[in-house]
């Protein structure tokens, strides 16, 4: 490739470092799900270090392992705010205490919806699509189960999207959405057409 002044030259992958990367971040994910809210005090740094391999990340494998593991970060996050706000004055979390965990959330929804807007891997955006319904559904969970009530019900959360921005991201989600469906039916209508197809696809 035409390097800007060097000229023509041969670029290489190191593909052995880019999936030890990958494994990397697994081991990641599963020391984030073993050890939950105690994995709080390290969350911002690991998610702000990891945000860049959802977007950039060379390989499909190491923006997916990066996706996926947003979720639990996103958790244990908010257990840790909840945790400490309890231990500091024994009563239900307000704004100010779960403010990190806000700016955690917000943080890593912008980035994912982002990404999804630009991802042209399937495969990819099924991680990122699915760590962020995740991630919105841990923040819907935030405010811990009904005393008492059925498994479903929940308090209200103490973490979300802020009213001022629901309906541009609302816009987004549909927008994507929409993307995806006509991708499913392009995909569909090419299977249909290709003559080497079986039939009974």
């Amino acid at each position: 490739m035409n390097v800007p002044g060097q000229g023509i030259a041969v670029v290489g992958i190191n593909t052995l470092a880019l999936q030890e990367k990958k494994n990397a971040v697994d081991i990641l994910l599963r020391f984030v799900y073993a050890l939950g809210d105690h994995y709080g005090p390290f969350v911002d740094a690991t998610v702000r270090a990891l945000l860049p391999s959802v977007q950039k990340g060379v390989i499909p494998q190491l923006r997916s392992a990066a996706a996926a593991a947003m979720p639990g970060l996103v958790s244990a996050g908010i257990k840790c705010c909840v945790t400490l706000s309890q231990q500091a004055s024994s009563v239900t979390p307000t704004p100010a205490s779960m403010q990190p965990a806000q700016e955690l959330l917000m943080l890593v929804i912008n980035t994912m919806v982002e990404q999804l807007k630009t991802e042209e891997n399937d495969e990819v955006r099924g991680f990122v699509a699915q760590g962020l319904s995740e991630c919105l559904q841990h923040a819907r969970e935030s405010g811990g189960r009904v005393q008492g009530g059925l498994s479903s019900n929940f308090n209200p959360p103490l973490v979300g999207i802020p009213s001022s921005v629901v309906v541009q991201m609302v816009l987004q989600l549909r927008d994507l959405l929409t993307g995806s469906v006509n991708r499913q039916i392009s995909a569909h209508q090419t299977v249909r057409e290709d003559p080497d197809c079986d039939e009974e696809m």
